[in-house]
């Protein structure tokens, strides 16, 4: 079975960085799949603009994980961004919060996205 290839990106705003909540209640980071054709910079802006109305330059990959979800095989693999503002809304996310890194540990994760926190924090630490 082949992976579907998801993107996500990790943005920080004064030492706090911002998950989503699903409406199934787990959290993870803004992003989404990378449809053909596109790279997956290319992806995590168009992403990031629908879901959160911001522009993003993406910069260097954080780590990547492999997870189910929804019955499908997903490779996760996650940016650091710098949003050109403060996202308030999202189209994909019943809520949005901005939580200090060790908070990270605390919250109930998607499968796929707790590996990346671990990365993250391993390399904030």
């Amino acid at each position: 079975m082949s992976f579907l290839r998801v993107v996500c990106g990790i943005l920080v705003h004064e030492g706090k960085i911002l998950v989503g909540q699903r409406s199934e209640g787990l959290w993870e980071f803004p992003g989404g799949k990378v449809e053909p054709g596109e790279t997956d910079a290319q992806s995590l802006e168009r992403e990031l603009r629908e879901e959160l109305g911001i522009a993003v330059r993406v910069g260097e990959c954080v780590g990547e994980s492999e997870g189910e979800y929804a019955g499908r095989k997903i490779r996760l693999v996650a940016y650091r961004c710098v949003a050109d503002g403060i996202p308030l809304k999202s189209t994909a996310h019943r809520e949005l919060r901005w939580v200090r890194p060790e908070e990270l540990r605390l919250l109930p994760l998607m499968p796929a996205d707790a590996p990346i926190v671990r990365a993250w924090l391993a390399r904030t630490v």
